[in-house]
């Protein structure tokens, strides 16, 4: 995959993050898991992959 695959997945996921994160409830921890699981398949895919980007660009502003 490609950077722009990465930036097309984050585009995807971020309004969902967004509004899940709204009201904190299982949706939100669903998609951290979701966002994280897709995050696993990527770095395996690619060493150089940057999760703290990847998450940043979903809407979890402020991952480490």
């Amino acid at each position: 995959m490609t950077r722009k695959d990465y930036k097309a997945f984050a585009a995807e996921f971020r309004p969902l993050v967004i509004r899940s994160a709204s009201e904190p409830s299982t949706e939100h921890h669903t998609m951290l898991l979701v966002v994280g699981r897709t995050a696993d398949i990527f770095a395996r895919d690619n060493p150089r992959f940057d999760r703290a980007r990847f998450y940043t660009a979903c809407g979890y502003e402020g991952y480490k």
